[in-house]
């Protein structure tokens, strides 16, 4: 996310300052947990192919 936000900044010639508010976990460094309980959330609730 740092680096789309980043590139977006350079284009329009401004600075941008990020800072983690959560920073992540040592055994999840790309963040990929809540992605996967998301998606394992909603994938269930998908309608049934026929």
């Amino acid at each position: 996310m740092e680096g789309l936000v980043s590139a977006y900044a350079h284009g329009a010639e401004k600075t941008v300052k990020v800072t983690d508010a959560v920073p992540l976990t040592h055994y999840d460094s790309r963040g990929l947990t809540a992605f996967y309980v998301a998606f394992g959330v909603t994938l269930p609730d998908s309608p049934p192919r026929t």
